[in-house]
């Protein structure tokens, strides 16, 4: 009896499937009024600008704006950080995107692609709303990957060559040289240069508030590229290309009053083959090997000097990615992050050493500032404290579904909602004007995405400017304090109260870049904030997190129903692999259970929802389960399947049988699914006609369909 369910259900799918592709066409119609005309508006060495126009997008819902990206020729995996378009920019269906992809995860022998997808989710095909070619002129690509040209070495003359002679020939043997000229050819000396990471160094130089980025010779800087001689290359093979060259240098990062310090000094090129390398800095006292490297995808130059022979090579544009050993170094970024490329000649050696690296003091997290006992001229004075919420709406989305977080505090207390800093020691407020700068102490740490995203906000300030304005900073952070639109109270004793004042920002959230995560912006709450007395004992620690961080899985099967299976009932065997549909999901949700049952095994922790709350899932059966056992999908809600799972011998019999009933059959070749498939559309058919066979095969399908039905029911009777 399973033998003739599947072969019915064989011949259901065919004709479903051949229904399908008569309709799908008239289905993509939707979207068929979108256009995107993508463009190189910028190609340097550091790579490509794309832009992207879009006219015609219709807006869908759960979703905000669009993400544009570049992908290769026919391909879906974006290239780069990609573009958001907010929902907010995109009018009347018309809006416009750009972005920068390195030159480093290019390739001239390739095709590339504009994708264009809703937000926030992957490119998936129900999301897609437009792919198309992307034209990139031979001169954009030579502006990006330069030739390989030696410059002149005098006036006049072609590269590599010596006024008045040949290219590549020397003087006449036995001949001195023109009075004034050094006979010996120029040498080249080697260099590494390096941006370490852009978004990394802007922020320490832009957004943190008191960052400085700061050298130690003989390194230098152009723009946003740190370059570093080359000290020595003992241990070059330059006949291989392989072993390693030292360079010398420091480069060292400063924020967050030296919360935030550590320097990369004196890096080194170790090349094991012409695939791979590493870049080790020294940090502290210690060699770290920082980061991997592809020469795989790098432009590989030889070097001559002014008579041919050749002077070094040259690696320009090698992909650097983020070791966990380099995760200590940065604190901030996970194993496998991509840092900015690499570029770096072997050649000679300049006549330097090697640096003392700099004496910085390790990473730490912040920490509260000391309360004091009150002074005797505010001892009549009420404690001073800030009442602030932060983002009610970022704190929900931290220990959501999605971001599936934590919040963490150390100092601060809370309540309604809202976290408590007492006033700490510093400032300069003048109670008589009611301005200044008032401290207050305490640490509000957000993390979610695994880590991938973290927030802080330690030991806030605000400046009071005059009645109407201020500002209030916390975390390297500044937002504008509305204090006209709040209420004002001022004490007897001096202490002067603002309530519920705006605050005019937002916190961005996601975990991954172009806010792939589906994280958006969340405004920042009011603030009511007492400048008072320094307030007494600072608040203890605490953390709220997402359930699913302690959350197991259910002792028992929470659910029977709501998985959709989409692989065959005969095709479900122990070891073999199982392939489900569940919805009712959060969009976007993360970190769901697939645990099956009777005892529960737990098969993934890391299952995800679609933008529509769709759990997509295929993986592999214990090995050593078989009969009947129930199958469920635990998070924001459950779903399940009572699922009968084949042992191998089972399943062996069962494929014999349907062989020897193939055979019985004559091969086969006239049975049910070679009929199905051989019901095509005439080439020249009218789409009435097409419409008509469609409705035709999804009769016969609904059909078969009863017919498997109604055979399953009388087996079960």
């Amino acid at each position: 009896m399973r033998r003739r369910s599947s072969l019915l259900a064989l011949v259901t799918s065919l004709l479903l499937a051949f229904a399908g592709a008569l309709t799908a066409p008239l289905a993509a119609s939707a979207e068929e009024a979108a256009t995107a005309t993508p463009s190189i508006v910028e190609a340097t060495s550091d790579g490509l600008t794309l832009r992207v126009d879009l006219t015609g997008v219709q807006a869908r819902t759960g979703t905000d704006g669009v993400y544009v990206a570049l992908t290769e020729r026919a391909a879906v995996a974006p290239i780069g950080s990609g573009q958001w378009i907010p929902g907010a920019s995109i009018v009347d269906g018309s809006g416009s995107g750009s972005y920068t992809i390195p030159a480093a995860s290019l390739d001239r022998s390739k095709l590339y692609d504009a994708l264009v997808w809703y937000a926030h989710g992957a490119p998936t095909p129900d999301a897609i709303i437009a792919q198309v070619p992307v034209e990139i002129s031979a001169s954009q690509w030579d502006a990006v990957f330069p030739p390989a040209v030696d410059p002149p070495t005098g006036p006049g003359t072609d590269p590599g060559t010596d006024p008045g002679t040949d290219p590549g020939t020397d003087p006449d043997p036995g001949t001195d040289p023109d009075p004034g000229t050094d006979p010996r050819p120029e040498a080249k000396i080697g260099s590494l240069e390096w941006g370490v990471k852009a978004s990394f160094v802007n922020y320490i130089e832009k957004l943190s508030g008191d960052g400085t980025v700061t050298l130690t010779a003989p390194a230098s800087r152009d723009g946003a590229k740190f370059a570093f001689p080359q000290s020595s290359a003992d241990g070059w093979d330059a006949e291989a290309r392989t072993g390693s060259v030292q360079f010398s240098g420091a480069v060292g990062f400063r924020a967050h009053g030296g919360v935030l310090s550590f320097a990369l000094a004196n890096p080194k090129i170790v090349v094991t083959s012409t695939a791979a390398a590493q870049l080790v800095v020294t940090s502290g006292r210690s060699e770290v090997a920082v980061a991997t490297l592809d020469l795989s995808r790098a432009t590989v130059t030889e070097l001559k000097d002014d008579r041919g022979a050749n002077a070094g090579t040259r690696w320009r544009n090698v992909p650097a990615t983020l070791t966990e050993a380099g995760v200590p170094v940065f604190q901030q970024y996970p194993a496998g992050t991509e840092l900015d490329p690499v570029s770096f000649t072997v050649a000679a050696s300049a006549d330097v050493d090697p640096v003392e690296p700099p004496v910085v003091k390790p990473p730490k997290k912040p920490k509260p500032h000391k309360p004091a006992k009150p002074s005797s001229p505010s001892s009549s004075r009420a404690a001073g404290s800030l009442a602030w919420g932060i983002s009610s709406g970022f704190a929900a989305y931290t220990t959501g579904d999605i971001a599936k977080g934590s919040i963490s505090t150390s100092g601060v207390g809370r309540s309604g909602g809202r976290f408590l800093f007492p006033q700490a020691t510093g400032g300069d407020w003048n109670f008589r004007s009611e301005t200044g700068t008032v401290r207050y102490s305490g640490v509000v740490s957000f993390s979610g995405h695994h880590g991938l995203m973290n927030e802080g906000f330690a030991n806030p300030v605000i400046t009071v400017t005059n009645g109407n304005r201020g500002t209030i900073s916390a975390g390297g952070r500044t937002f504008e304090l509305r204090l006209s639109a709040g209420s004002k109270s001022t004490a007897s004793s001096g202490a002067v109260t603002w309530s519920d004042v705006p605050v005019v920002g937002a916190i961005s959230g996601g975990g991954s870049s172009g806010g792939a995560s589906g994280g958006g912006s969340f405004g920042i709450d009011p603030v009511t904030f007492t400048v008072g007395a320094v307030g007494g004992n600072p608040f203890g620690s605490s953390t709220v997190s997402h359930p699913s961080l302690t959350n197991e899985a259910a002792p028992e099967p929470p659910a029977t129903t709501g998985i959709t299976l989409k692989t065959p009932e005969d095709e479900i065997v122990a070891g073999g692999e199982v392939e489900f549909e569940a919805a009712g999901f959060t969009p976007g949700e993360r970190d769901i259970l697939v645990v099956i049952y009777s005892q529960p095994i737990v098969l993934d922790r890391n299952g995800g929802a679609d933008e529509d709350g769709v759990v997509h899932w295929v993986g592999t059966l214990p090995k050593d389960l078989h009969g009947e056992h129930t199958l469920t999908v635990q998070g924001s809600s459950d779903a399940g399947a009572v699922i009968d799972i084949l042992s191998q011998a089972e399943y062996d019999a069962l494929r014999a049988a349907d062989a020897a009933d193939a055979d019985g059959a004559g091969g086969g070749s006239t049975g049910p699914a070679a009929q199905a498939a051989g019901v095509a559309p005439r080439a020249d058919a009218a789409s009435w006609e097409l419409w008509a066979i469609a409705g035709v095969l999804v009769v016969l399908a609904a059909g078969m369909t009863g017919l498997v039905v109604a055979q399953r029911r009388r087996r079960v009777a």
